[in-house]
């Protein structure tokens, strides 16, 4: 993961399948904004993050568990 790259931060009463989920319903709606504005490749990368959600946040949530932090 980039380390320079801002994360989302988890809800306390998050669990990792929530957290993810949660990340992956702000993109898709992001996605479908995007598209209804016209901005086609916004779009398209809203949805390509939307497809890496499992990777990126579950990786995200990995680490913080890793540290002790949730």
């Amino acid at each position: 993961m980039d380390k320079g790259a801002r994360m989302s931060v988890p809800y306390n009463d998050d669990t990792r399948d929530s957290y993810i989920n949660r990340m992956k319903a702000d993109y898709l709606e992001g996605a479908e904004w995007f598209h209804a504005w016209g901005h086609e490749r916004s779009m398209w990368q809203y949805l390509f993050t939307w497809v890496q959600c499992e990777e990126i946040y579950g990786g995200h949530w990995d680490d913080l568990k890793a540290k002790g932090k949730i």
